[in-house]
C-alpha cells in the first residue's frame, strides 16, 4: 500500500495545504516573453480581442477567486510620466474594478499584474501576457439613464424631452418600400417605458424642444424591450417616423456622416481606432434648454459592460399583462449587451435630457463615423455609456419589438 495513504487526517490536510501553496508559487514559464510578445504586437484589435475573451471568459472566475473583485471588463489604460503627461497611446488591458483600491493583507488576494491567454499566430501557439489596470466600481455604481434636436416626446402621463440620434434607413422583409425613419433611446421616445412587458403600441407626437405646437415626427412599436437586470438583458432603442424631413436635415447637419461605412459595423473595427488614438464625441443638441452648443469630449472607452446595472425611472406595469400608461412610476436597474463606457474629458459634460445623442468617431483622415447611442451617465457625469452602433443596427435586436409590423431585413444610419 502506497505510503501516503497511511497519513493521518491532519496529516492530510498539511499535505493539502502545501500542495496549494506550491500551486499558487509555480512560476509560469516564460512569462517575460509573453508580455515582451503582447506589447510587441501592432494590432490593436488583436491585443483587445484577447483582453475582451479573458474579460468574457474569465470575469466570473476572477471575481470569485479575489474578493475586492466586483466586475472584470475589456479597456485601454494610458501610462503616464510623473508630471501626469501620456507617454504613448493608450493599450489594452483587462480592467479589474474593485470596490476600493487598497493592497490586501494576504498575499494570495494580490491582484495580478498580467492575465495570460493563448492564441495562435503565425501558425503557432503562443502565450500572450495581456496587462491588467485595476479602478474603483464606486465611480461606476448608480449610474442613471439620462433622459437644434433635442426633442419633446408628447406621452399622455409624464411628457419629457431627450435627443435624436439619427436618421435611420429601414428595409422590412416584406421588401415593402424603404423608409427615413429617427433613431434614439427607447427611454426618449417612451419616457418612463414599462418594464418585463411587451411595448405599448401608443404613438407620441415629437416637437422641437419648447415648441410643442410642430410636429415632426411620431413614435413606432418598432423598438427594443426592456426587463429587470435580474432577468435577462435589455435593448433601449426606438424608431419614429419622420413628419418634417426639412427639420430632420436642418437638425442632423452638423454631425454629417462621411465614413465608409458610416458606422462602426462591429467591435474588431472599434478596437482598430480606438487603437490608432481616433477622437470620440458625444455629439449633444445645440437647442438643449440647459447647456446650448457644446462639445463633451470622450476617451479611454471600456466594453463588455454588461454587468453593470444601470438605473432606469419605468412604468410597473403588473407583469403577464399589458403595458398600463397610468401604472406607478418606479427605479429599477437594467442590463445592456455589449455597454461602452467613455470617460468624459471635459470642460462640457452630458446632462438630463441629452440621451439618445450620437458618439461620433473622428478618424485621422477627418472621417465622421457613428459609433453608439448616449443612454446614461454616473451622477458626476463624468462617465459617460453608450450603445454601440453594432449593436443598434443588427436587425435581430428589433424584430421581436414590432407590435405587428414585419420584421425588419436591414437598417442602417444614413445623411438626411
Amino acid at each position: 500500500m502506497p505510503e501516503a495513504l497511511k497519513a493521518t487526517a491532519a496529516q492530510r490536510r498539511a499535505l493539502m495545504r502545501q500542495a496549494e501553496a506550491a500551486s499558487l508559487a509555480m512560476p509560469v514559464p516564460d512569462l517575460l516573453a509573453a508580455q515582451r510578445r503582447f506589447l510587441r504586437q501592432r494590432d490593436a484589435a488583436f491585443r483587445m480581442a484577447l483582453a475582451r475573451e479573458i474579460a468574457q471568459t474569465r470575469g466570473r472566475e476572477l471575481t470569485l477567486a479575489y474578493r475586492n473583485v466586483v466586475m472584470v471588463a475589456a479597456g485601454w489604460r494610458q501610462k503616464r510620466n510623473g508630471k501626469g503627461q501620456a507617454l504613448r497611446r493608450p493599450e489594452p488591458c483587462v480592467v479589474l474594478f474593485v470596490k476600493r483600491k487598497q493592497m490586501p493583507a494576504q498575499a494570495e488576494q494580490v491582484l495580478p499584474q498580467h492575465l495570460l491567454i493563448g492564441a495562435e499566430q503565425g501558425g503557432r501557439r503562443l502565450l500572450f501576457a495581456v496587462p491588467t489596470d485595476v479602478q474603483e466600481a464606486t465611480q461606476l455604481v448608480g449610474s442613471h439613464a439620462r433622459g437644434a434636436q433635442a426633442v419633446d416626446v408628447s406621452d399622455p402621463v409624464a411628457p419629457a424631452f431627450g435627443t435624436v440620434c439619427c436618421a435611420v434607413k429601414l428595409q422590412r422583409a416584406d421588401n415593402s418600400p424603404a423608409e427615413v425613419m429617427m433613431l434614439s433611446a427607447m427611454h426618449v421616445f417612451t419616457p418612463f417605458p414599462d418594464v418585463n412587458v411587451p411595448p405599448s403600441a401608443l404613438a407620441a407626437r415629437v416637437s422641437p424642444v419648447g415648441q410643442g405646437g410642430l410636429l415632426v415626427g411620431s413614435t413606432t412599436p418598432q423598438r427594443g424591450q426592456l426587463v429587470d437586470a435580474d432577468l435577462g438583458f435589455s435593448f433601449d432603442a426606438q424608431l419614429a417616423r419622420v413628419q418634417d424631413p426639412a427639420w430632420l436635415r436642418q437638425q442632423l447637419a452638423g454631425q454629417r456622416l462621411s465614413g465608409k461605412p458610416q458606422w462602426l459595423a462591429d467591435v474588431a473595427a472599434f478596437d482598430t481606432l480606438v487603437g490608432e488614438g481616433a477622437a470620440f464625441e458625444l455629439c449633444a443638441a445645440d437647442n438643449h434648454p440647459g447647456h446650448g452648443a457644446v462639445q463633451i469630449r470622450l476617451g479611454f472607452a471600456t466594453s463588455d459592460l454588461s454587468a453593470l446595472p444601470l438605473a432606469y425611472k419605468v412604468r410597473l406595469s403588473p407583469p403577464g399583462g399589458p403595458a398600463q400608461p397610468g401604472a406607478p412610476i418606479g427605479t429599477v436597474g437594467i442590463k445592456h449587451w455589449d455597454l461602452l463606457h467613455f470617460d468624459v474629458l471635459g470642460p462640457d459634460f452630458p446632462m438630463d435630457g441629452d440621451s439618445g445623442s450620437a458618439v461620433l468617431c473622428r478618424t485621422a483622415d477627418g472621417a465622421a463615423l457613428l459609433a453608439g447611442m448616449f443612454i446614461g451617465c454616473s451622477l458626476d457625469r463624468r462617465h459617460a455609456f453608450m450603445l454601440p452602433a453594432w449593436q443598434l443596427f443588427q436587425p435581430a435586436n428589433w424584430n421581436d419589438s414590432g407590435a405587428g409590423l414585419p420584421g425588419i431585413k436591414s437598417l442602417r444610419p444614413v445623411n438626411p
